[in-house]
């Protein structure tokens, strides 16, 4: 069975990580998806001056004012339900744990005022999307991560 056959999900548009739905992949297999792409993404080299160049230098400062309940509850109803990352949370999980989201306010000024951000807010999962044509070719595919909701 070919590479990215194997990893497809039944409906062909998802690639699961090895360990979904019984699917395994062989080492050399991981490793050919692995330095596919990160070939694709490496660092290259290029002048970082026309970058910088490119952003004032003179930045607004930031509002650091507390988050009220209402202001993250405004935000969160935009929020369309998306597939939940490592946190197995949606949106729509938050809206009814906490509707008045006073309970996400107090987290997130606990996280201003401490000057820190939870470990677990920085992982993600990265999974492979089809984008069309030969589900066999790895340059059909592309990469999404899927982060922590909250």
């Amino acid at each position: 069975m070919p590479l990215v056959s194997s990893l497809a999900s039944p409906h062909k548009k998802t690639c699961y990580p090895p360990h979904r739905g019984g699917r395994f992949l062989s080492l050399s297999h991981a490793a050919d998806v692995f330095n596919h792409f990160k070939k694709i993404f490496e660092e290259r080299d290029f002048d970082r001056s026309v970058l910088m160049n490119a952003f004032p230098t003179n930045h607004p400062e930031m509002d650091t004012s507390p988050f009220t309940p209402a202001e993250i509850r405004g935000r969160l109803h935009k929020f369309e339900n998306s597939a939940p990352g490592p946190d197995r949370l949606s949106y729509e999980n938050l809206k009814q744990a906490d509707p008045d989201c006073r309970i996400i306010a107090r987290i997130f000024n606990f996280c201003l005022y401490s000057r820190r951000i939870p470990s677990a807010w920085k992982k993600s999962k990265s999974i492979l999307i089809h984008k069309k044509d030969d589900i066999d070719d790895l340059q059909n595919w592309r990469p999404i991560s899927l982060c922590n909701t909250l």
